[in-house]
């Protein structure tokens, strides 16, 4: 790397005044070109991709695939832990402040190559779900990991400034604890949404890779407002560009991210739900038959002997139609938080009909299927769609009831 050309040559530190003298003591950057050229080489090249970052970020996607299957929290812990140290998203901060170009693009072009390797882990593990020997999970750690969250912004923020500072002040320096902490908020998010393509789960794709976007330009900018405090400023034109649109589009992001959820509610770039409708529960009345009564007969005349006799007809008991009371059906409840999928054979691998929301009514047919140690149960929804979900997913209503049209 290259420093600018336009670098102005800095001032005698004997004729500066004792305050500029004082600030220039505190400052862990050197002022002098040749130094502060050595020390920008060297925080370069400690923050430039190596081999060992994109294999341990295939490494780090596989076992984040594994820990969705089995929705252990560990195991997202572990995935954190194997990801590679992300050097070059700090490098991003320091392109954008020296003005190289070509750095800028070698440190994001390694980024994005180790996210995507990150991203196709999760993949491999979607893809496995169907024959996972466990059976079928809620996935509710990974669908936490793609919803916006403040707390995880603040230890973002925290892990990023000390991370920056510490390689500042030793460019051979990766402290651990915040190595770990920048890869869990900023790369398991994007092994989720991973998963979630390949697995056709609405709840993990596209969130995951949203927020990959928006936490990727915050670190960005929280690393280039840290390196600024410690004594770097741009050093080009290129340099105070970048980090304009760096600022402006963080701003829009955050913005954009305090409405997220309304996002996902509208459905805004996800996959259109199958409308299933939320039946009200309405009381089944059942009319008991009145009883059969019987028509009196009517008074006989006893004629006289010397009469000739009259045959009365003695009439018949009036028929009364009994009604054949209709099967009640039976109302369940999606119980699981992450909802459920209705597919069209009782197997993981069959094709998707429909995915149901948490709480969503649907009425549940007598046919059942086995298979291996999962029960799927044949159900039906408001709008007439058939499918199989796993039985353990739902539960029945508090009343029998009809949905209301």
């Amino acid at each position: 790397m290259s420093l600018p050309t336009s670098e102005s040559i800095p001032d005698d530190p004997q004729n500066l005044p004792p305050a500029r003298r004082r600030r220039d003591r505190r400052l862990i950057v050197p002022r002098e070109l040749d130094d502060r050229t050595a020390f920008l080489n060297e925080l370069a090249h400690s923050l430039s991709p190596s081999f060992d970052f994109f294999v341990l970020s295939l490494m780090g996607g596989l076992l984040l695939g594994v820990a969705i299957l089995m929705d252990l929290p560990v195991g997202f812990l572990l995935a954190a832990l194997v990801a590679p140290f992300l050097a070059p998203v700090i490098g991003l901060s320091l392109a954008t402040l020296i003005g190289s170009a070509r750095f800028f693009g070698q440190v994001l072009g390694g980024t994005l190559i180790g996210g995507a390797l990150f991203f196709f882990g999760g993949m491999v593990a979607g893809w496995a779900q169907p024959f996972w020997p466990l059976g079928l999970q809620p996935m509710t750690e990974a669908v936490r990991h793609v919803q916006m969250s403040w707390p995880d912004v603040l230890v973002l923020t925290i892990a990023t400034v000390w991370t920056t500072a510490a390689l500042v002040k030793a460019p051979s320096n990766r402290p651990p604890l915040a190595a770990a902490a920048l890869a869990y908020e900023l790369f398991l998010p994007l092994g989720c949404a991973g998963f979630g393509l390949a697995s056709a789960s609405p709840h993990l794709w596209p969130d995951g890779l949203l927020m990959f976007v928006v936490y990727l330009t915050w670190v960005v900018l929280a690393g280039t407002i840290t390196l600024a405090l410690m004594g770097l400023k741009p050093l080009s034109v290129f340099g105070y560009t970048l980090g304009s649109s760096i600022l402006l589009a963080s701003l829009v992001l955050l913005i954009g991210i305090t409405s997220f959820s309304t996002a996902i509610e509208q459905q805004l770039a996800l996959p259109t739900r199958t409308p299933t409708l939320t039946p009200t529960l309405t009381p089944t009345i059942t009319l008991t038959p009145p009883p059969p009564t019987h028509t009196p007969l009517p008074p006989t005349h006893t004629p006289l002997p010397s009469a000739t006799p009259t045959l009365t007809p003695v009439p018949s008991a009036t028929p009364t139609l009994t009604p054949t009371p209709v099967p009640t059906p039976v109302w369940v409840v999606v119980s699981s938080e992450n909802g459920a999928v209705i597919r069209a054979e009782p197997k993981a691998t069959g094709r998707p009909l429909a995915w149901p929301w948490a709480g969503t009514m649907l009425q549940l047919l007598p046919e059942t299927a086995q298979e291996g140690e999962v029960t799927w149960a044949l159900v039906m929804t408001s709008d007439g769609i058939k499918g199989w979900v796993v039985q353990s997913l739902i539960s029945k209503a508090i009343a029998t009831s009809t949905p209301a049209r």
